[in-house]
């Protein structure tokens, strides 16, 4: 049985915000980035907004002591 991947939250907030932007459905999205589909523009868009969150979650826990 293969492995499957842990949930991570911040995706569906991506893939919907993502869909909003380029007045897609999220399931068109998912099927991006599934490699069912192929749109430039929209993978673009999801990477520049996953890397805006990281670099976000990253600044947070640097001026956050835990």
């Amino acid at each position: 049985m293969p492995k499957t991947t842990p949930y991570d939250p911040i995706r569906p907030w991506l893939v919907q915000k993502t869909a909003a932007i380029h007045g897609v459905t999220a399931s068109y999205v998912y099927k991006i980035l599934a490699g069912e589909r192929e749109n430039e523009e929209i993978f673009c868009t999801y990477m520049d907004l996953l890397e805006g969150a990281n670099n976000l979650i990253e600044q947070v826990k640097n001026a956050v002591p835990l």
